[in-house]
C-alpha cells in the first residue's frame, strides 16, 4: 500500500450517534469521537460471550467474563469453593507422637499431636513445661490449701522472707514456696511466704535457698523446729500423677 493510499480520506458513520465523521483508510476508526468511543467500548464488553466453566472443587457450572478465560483464572464459583480447594491442596500428613496415629495437618499449622487428649498425654511428667530436676510441679495436695496458706503468711508476717517485701505492697497475696521442693511436704517447717519475683528466683540453685530458708524458718518457729533432711546427691522422685 502506497503512501498516496494509506493517506486518502474516508466517510464513515458513527454506531452510537449516527454522525458521519471522516478518517483516514488506515486507521481503524469506529466511532466520531473519544465520548462516543467510551460508549462503544462499555457496550461491546457487555455483549461479550460469557465463558462457560466447571468448578475445580464442587463441579458447578458457572460463566466468567472472556477476560479471565485468558488470564487462565475464575477456576472455581465461590471464594468459599476457592478457600477450600486452596487449603486441602496444601495439606499434609503427621505422625502423632503419643498414639502412632496419622493425622492431616496444614502446611502453615504447627500442631504436632492428633488430639488435646495424647498432648495432655504427653504433657506429663519429664516433658511437663515445669519440670525442674525430676520434679513436677503439676499438682499439689489436698492439704496444701489456702486456710494452711494464710497461716503460714500470718506466721511470716505478711512478709517476703526473701527481700522483706510488705504483701500489701506487693499488691497480691504472698506465695507459699516449698522449701525442700517436694509438694507433698506441706509441714509448715517446710513452708515459707515469699512474693511472686522471689519465688521465681528461688527455683535456681536449690541446695543453697534449702538451707538459707531452713535457717530462716527455724529463727520464726524458735528451736525446736524439726531438721529437714534433704539429700541432694540422690536424684528426688518425680511426683506425677
Amino acid at each position: 500500500m502506497n503512501e498516496k493510499h494509506i493517506n486518502k480520506h474516508i466517510t464513515k458513520i458513527c454506531p452510537i450517534c449516527g454522525k458521519e465523521f471522516c478518517t483516514y483508510l488506515s486507521q481503524n476508526t469506529k466511532t466520531c469521537g473519544y465520548r462516543c468511543g467510551a460508549i462503544l467500548k462499555y457496550n461491546d464488553k457487555g455483549r461479550q460471550k460469557k465463558v462457560q466453566r466447571e468448578c475445580k472443587y464442587c463441579g458447578k457450572e458457572f460463566e466468567i467474563p472472556p477476560r479471565f478465560a485468558t488470564k487462565n483464572t475464575g477456576w472455581y464459583c465461590s471464594y468459599k469453593c476457592r478457600g477450600k480447594a486452596w487449603s486441602e491442596s496444601k495439606r499434609i500428613k503427621k505422625i502423632c507422637p503419643v498414639c502412632k496415629k496419622e493425622f492431616e495437618i496444614t502446611k502453615q499449622d504447627t500442631q504436632i499431636f492428633c488430639s488435646s487428649d495424647c498432648w495432655y498425654e504427653y504433657s506429663k511428667g519429664e516433658h511437663h513445661h515445669n519440670w525442674r530436676d525430676g520434679v513436677s510441679f503439676e499438682y499439689y495436695p489436698s492439704e496444701f490449701n489456702n486456710q494452711l496458706k494464710e497461716l503460714i503468711r500470718h506466721r511470716d508476717g505478711y512478709k517476703c522472707q526473701k527481700c522483706g517485701c510488705p504483701e500489701l505492697e506487693e499488691g497480691q497475696k504472698l506465695s507459699i514456696h516449698h522449701i525442700d521442693y517436694v509438694k507433698e511436704n506441706c509441714e509448715p517447717n517446710n513452708l515459707i511466704s515469699l512474693c511472686r519475683k522471689c519465688n521465681s528466683e528461688v527455683n535456681g540453685n536449690k541446695q543453697k535457698w534449702t538451707r538459707y530458708f531452713q535457717r530462716k524458718v527455724k529463727k520464726i518457729m524458735g528451736s525446736n523446729i524439726i531438721q529437714l533432711n534433704f539429700n541432694f546427691s540422690k536424684k528426688k522422685k518425680s511426683i506425677v500423677r
